[in-house]
């Protein structure tokens, strides 16, 4: 969605990260395998890495995004991890190494990159659900106002998924779970 296109993303890892990043309101542009990058190293051969996505927040920040499980981090992915970051210090970004997020996490944000698309009566139904939730609104609370079209069920799950409605993420999504309009208004 921060594209407005597609972003390729070589594995799962990837994938979670690119769902995840697209997601924050922070995130303006994305680019997966931006760059092949060399070390010319001294009494070695060189090093070549190509990291797996560059990030752009909105206020122009920077960053490269490596992902690797840790159980799957070798020495030469922590040599040219090592390289990457420093390389990436002297330009002033950011490089940071996605493990993956828990399994509880990982899964909602998946359902809720089902409802990432804008849909006509999203707007109308924004209002009502922004409109109700408030201290001590769950999520069956705003899903009961649905007038059996389901559109004000999947506007939950949209601004679920813009940020504009939150809740707890690391834990299962049930009836029960807090929902409040997003406190920065």
């Amino acid at each position: 969605m921060a594209t407005g296109g597609y972003v390729l993303a070589e594995s799962g890892l990837e994938h979670d990260l690119v769902r995840l990043l697209d997601r924050s309101r922070a995130t303006a542009w994305l680019v997966a395998q931006p760059a092949r990058l060399r070390f010319e190293i001294a009494s070695r051969h060189p090093l070549t890495h190509v990291p797996d996505l560059v990030s752009m927040t909105v206020d122009g920040t920077a960053t490269i995004w490596d992902c690797r499980a840790e159980e799957l981090q070798d020495d030469d992915f922590r040599t040219k991890s090592a390289l990457t970051k420093m390389a990436c210090a002297v330009v002033g970004w950011h490089y940071e190494v996605f493990v993956g997020q828990p399994m509880v996490e990982r899964l909602n944000e998946r359902w809720l990159a089902g409802f990432r698309r804008p849909r006509l009566w999203h707007e109308r139904q924004r209002v009502i659900l922004l409109a109700t939730a408030r201290d001590g609104t769950s999520l069956g609370d705003l899903l009961d106002l649905d007038d059996g079209s389901g559109e004000l069920i999947s506007t939950a799950w949209h601004l679920l998924w813009t940020g504009e409605l939150e809740c707890n993420l690391a834990g299962a999504l049930r009836r029960e779970t807090a929902v409040a309009a997003r406190s920065d208004g």
